[in-house]
């Protein structure tokens, strides 16, 4: 489309403003670089006429690799049920808190006062790390590393100053304490997060004495009775229109891969009935079991994998677990337990599964590190983080980061160089000590500006802990761990839909510190047509060249 000229120039006036102006928390869906006074306002009118200006560069349902797949290889395709194929409103989140704190009040004498407390949807995110001893809530990245600014006792932040008296001075965490620390890897996690918090701040402000491993331990024993009870599963299913999302999608898919010839399973830690039910909600136009060709319930991972519990076949009408032996797999019967060793003489897959899954050490871990599967983990924020890192504000603010942290490099290197040449300092002892303060200023105001551009980047994320994927420099603890143990990683099951069931995905390349990057250019369609028509050209003269057979 054409651009005004009067829209041209506002467009470049902005380019010139401060990110930081038009920056404030992220809530409720609100753009978090909005004008911050009434002055921004025709900024804030020109962005919103520029904004379909803007062509993302990352599908935010996009598939991302971790490593080299040929979906063409896979010939056995296994599902998690859970924020997997099951996709779970936001309503779900708070029916566990409130249901984990009845459960704390009445079976284990916590105040009756907790019973007023409200699950926070804002508060925190997945990826997190636990301190039991400490009881402290942080995000960690992938060398145990604690990000400054994300560490909280209750729902108050910790300042730096208390945070090295915790850890004797040192932001890193050793491998030594690392068994205290409990990594948060889920979304059915949250609710967890959210009032283990809620607790401690709740006995600190009363004076209540405690030890934050016990509340860690309480409230993950309620949290474990709320699900195996079975009394989570028996609400949702009693208002399932109100908790289960239902996406047509799922079951294109899963037909898509029976035509391929694939061969597919369900292996969930939910019982039967649950699963059964969800799954016809889910996919009411036919039988799902149709759909998959072993189907085995309850269980137990991450035990699953490394255990020797036999497999149990299941009478669906009466919940009856047969005596029976398991010698062989029928697509017409269901299975609980069993384990992975017996699964894999059974079904004789023995390579080429790809199993997905939302919980990178439950679901993804074992399989992927020791027995050969490749694997893919579902997390359903990702769509959400990459529309925000396709905003033109934000990719501004981030190089406006990259361009303080380099200039910090260079001002430091060059005022160094300074004090050792003698010829460039003045020999006067009051001159010299100006230019080493006014260097000393530079310095600490360019310091301070890296530390305001790292607050606006982790607060357009979530305001108290930022991305799930990443700390000021480096992954997550939690992304590193996506990183190791999944292959492909993604927001949701159906955007495989996207891809041809023949796709080879290919990793970005990962650059050391020392090696200089070199991106694709074909992203510009000029440029894609001319390097491909290149290639043709080549080929087409190399079938020239050769000889012809007689």
């Amino acid at each position: 489309r054409r651009v005004h000229g009067d829209e041209l120039r506002d467009l470049t006036m902005m380019s010139f403003l401060r990110p930081s102006r038009l920056c404030s928390k992220l809530n409720g869906g609100l753009n978090p670089f909005r004008a911050s006074s009434r002055s921004d306002s025709k900024v804030q009118s020109t962005r919103k006429r520029f904004s379909h200006y803007t062509r993302p560069k990352i599908n935010p349902k996009g598939i991302f690799a971790n490593s080299e797949l040929a979906l063409g290889d896979i010939q056995v395709y296994g599902f998690d049920y859970d924020f997997t194929l099951c996709n779970y409103s936001d309503l779900l989140q708070p029916l566990i808190y409130q249901s984990v704190v009845q459960h704390l009040v009445n079976q284990h004498g916590y105040p009756s006062s907790l019973l007023f407390l409200e699950y926070d949807p804002s508060f925190a995110i997945r990826g997190l790390q636990y301190d039991m001893k400490k009881g402290l809530l942080m995000k960690m990245n992938n060398l145990n590393t604690i990000m400054p600014d994300t560490v909280y006792y209750g729902r108050k932040p910790l300042s730096p100053e208390k945070l090295h008296e915790a850890y004797n001075g040192n932001w890193h965490v050793s491998q030594a304490y690392m068994p205290n620390i409990r990594p948060m890897a889920d979304l059915f996690c949250l609710p967890e997060i959210c009032l283990i918090s809620d607790i401690i701040q709740y006995f600190s402000d009363t004076n209540v004495d405690f030890d934050p491993a016990y509340v860690y331990q309480d409230v993950r024993r309620s949290t474990e009775f709320v699900h195996q009870s079975q009394l989570l599963h028996r609400t949702v299913l009693d208002k399932i229109d109100k908790y289960l999302i239902q996406d047509p999608q799922i079951s294109k898919f899963l037909r898509r891969l029976k035509a391929a010839g694939k061969k597919t399973f369900l292996l969930s830690n939910s019982p039967y009935h649950y699963v059964d039910q969800g799954l016809k909600h889910l996919i009411p136009d036919s039988d799902w079991k149709e759909l998959f060709d072993v189907c085995i319930t309850s269980a137990d991972k991450p035990n699953f994998y490394t255990s020797d519990r036999p497999f149990r076949s299941l009478d669906p009408a009466t919940g009856q677990i047969s005596w029976q032996k398991v010698d062989h797999f029928d697509p017409n019967v269901q299975y609980v337990g069993g384990n992975l060793q017996d699964f894999t003489e059974l079904s004789g897959w023995k390579a080429n599964v790809l199993y997905l899954g939302d919980h990178v050490h439950a679901d993804l871990q074992v399989p992927s590190r020791t027995h050969g599967w490749r694997t893919g983990v579902i997390v359903k924020e990702l769509e959400r983080e990459i529309q925000i890192l396709d905003r033109p504000e934000y990719q501004k603010e981030l190089q406006r980061l990259v361009n303080l942290e380099h200039l910090m490099e260079r001002r430091q290197l060059e005022s160094n160089s300074n004090s050792n040449n003698d010829n460039s300092i003045d020999s006067n002892n009051n001159n010299q000590s100006s230019q080493r303060e006014q260097i000393r200023d530079e310095l600490s105001r360019i310091e301070a500006e890296i530390k305001e551009s790292r607050r606006i980047l982790k607060t357009v994320f979530n305001p108290n802990f930022g991305s799930a994927f990443r700390t000021y420099h480096n992954a997550t603890l939690f992304s590193f761990n996506v990183q190791r143990f999944a292959d492909l990683y993604t927001s949701a099951v159906e955007n495989f839909l996207t891809y041809p069931v023949d796709f080879i995905f290919y990793p970005q390349r990962k650059y050391l510190p020392h090696e200089p990057k070199v991106h694709s250019e074909l992203a510009d369609q000029s440029k894609y047509e001319r390097f491909f028509g290149e290639l043709q050209t080549s080929w087409l003269k190399d079938e020239q060249s050769e000889p012809k057979s007689t």
